[in-house]
């Protein structure tokens, strides 16, 4: 059976110059973008504005910096998530760039993520993390480790692990994807990728993702031609969708390297890289993912969204004798299920 899986850019931000005497706002309104100037900045940078196409966040470009010492031209755009999953998000993001007549410098951020139900060989994730923080599974590289879950009256559950410090060049995470959108927003372009990938969505989705910083580069063996890649974070390398999984594939192999613990005949622990490595995916198996050809303009369902829906679903319950409030509920909570693909069919 073949292995299902998902791989995009789940982040994408790059560091650019402002053309000479450049006014963005009048810029972007010239060429009839929709915006949405923040009151507030950053720590770096006084002006963040919003750019949108419709309804739909776009851009995020944060300009002009405090400090005399950063270049007055310096600006970050950021391309917004939903953007990301679609099968042209580098081109885009260049076109944007070109049209305005930016000057780009670097990648200042890029994620990578693989999406799945569970690893190859069946294991669940869950066990996995229990036996990594039982001590039966070590890992290579990456020593400082952030772990988030729930503690119960039964049990501990954890569903977030992270490896690296915010100044790593490069950080490694693994996460239950289904539980985040269930507490923070539903993000139904997310959905749609698992979808058309095949996953089961009857059951959680977790995430390993990788978050590069911009001077990241990595030696890779080309066993074929007997010679050594050198694999640096080049936008223009990202256009072919096929070099996301392979970039991924890369960071597998160095900072998803668990090894099952082993003792010595002395009964002491065997150092971690002599120690057998945890075979998780067939690396071989992750042949292709496919991407979003359109961007979904369904609103992502949030916790407002979540809890107004569900004060909806009670005042329906309790109101039995009310015609008129039951079918004022239910016209409302239609509205959620057809238009926000939230909660149940109420048609009646």
């Amino acid at each position: 059976m073949m292995f299902k899986f998902s791989c995009n850019l789940d982040w994408l931000e790059v560091f650019c110059l402002e053309p000479i005497n450049f006014n963005v706002i009048a810029a972007l309104e010239y060429f009839n973008y929709d915006l949405k100037l923040r009151p507030y900045g950053t720590p770096i940078y006084r002006d963040v504005v919003t750019v949108y196409i419709g309804s739909l966040e776009c851009f995020e470009i944060r300009c002009h910096p405090y400090s005399s010492i950063l270049d007055k031209r310096s600006a970050h755009i950021k391309l917004c998530n939903r953007f990301c999953y679609y099968e042209k998000s580098v081109e885009f993001l260049l076109e944007f760039i070109n049209c305005f007549g930016y000057e780009f410098k670097n990648i200042s951020r890029i994620d990578l993520a693989l999406d799945f139900n569970c690893f190859a060989n069946g294991a669940s994730v869950s066990a996995f993390i229990q036996r990594y923080l039982n001590n039966t599974y070590a890992k290579i590289n990456q020593s400082r480790v952030g772990i988030h879950g729930k503690d119960t009256f039964d049990d501990k559950v954890w569903n977030s692990l992270k490896w690296g410090s915010e100044s790593s060049e490069v950080t490694t995470k693994l996460y239950n994807k289904t539980l985040e959108m269930k507490e923070t927003k539903r993000k139904f372009y997310i959905i749609d990728t698992w979808k058309q990938n095949g996953l089961d969505l009857e059951k959680d989705v977790w995430r390993i993702e990788f978050s590069l910083k911009s001077g990241y580069k990595i030696a890779v063996p080309n066993y074929d031609e007997g010679y050594i890649d050198i694999l640096d974070n080049n936008i223009n390398w990202y256009i072919d969708n096929s070099n996301k999984l392979r970039m991924w594939k890369v960071l597998y192999k160095k900072y998803f390297d668990f090894r099952r613990t082993q003792f010595t005949n002395r009964g002491t622990k065997q150092r971690k890289d002599r120690c057998k490595r945890v075979e998780l995916f067939n690396l071989d198996d992750l042949k292709k993912s496919t991407y979003l050809t359109r961007i979904t303009r369904k609103t992502d369902v949030n916790r407002t969204d979540k809890i107004l829906y569900n004060r909806l679903r009670n005042i329906y319950d309790c109101n039995a004798e009310s015609v008129s409030i039951r079918n004022a509920c239910c016209e409302l909570m239609q509205y959620f299920h057809t238009h926000r693909r939230y909660g149940r069919d109420m048609s009646f």
